[in-house]
């Protein structure tokens, strides 16, 4: 599962990573969000993506390498951020 913090408890209704696929069930409709992917040993952002009126999303990272990621989701003046493996 992706690791995050208390407050996203509010934000997020489902989370979680199989099989290099994470997918992410929020509350509430997001009306702006941008999702960001960073691989923490390199530093390259792998997946960044602009959305509108969002409240779920499945994205399929298996074709990145495994390795330690962090995942950002920005909305509003909120921003969460989570680590997760990929193996």
């Amino acid at each position: 599962t992706l690791d995050r913090s208390s407050a996203a408890s509010d934000v997020y209704k489902r989370q979680w990573l199989y099989n290099n696929v994470i997918s992410l069930d929020f509350e509430d409709l997001l009306p702006t969000i941008t999702i960001s992917i960073i691989n923490e040993t390199t530093g390259v952002t792998i997946y960044l993506e602009n959305y509108n009126n969002l409240n779920s999303i499945i994205i399929d990272l298996s074709t990145e390498k495994s390795g330690y990621y962090l995942i950002r989701i920005e909305y509003d003046d909120i921003i969460l951020e989570g680590n997760f493996v990929l193996e």
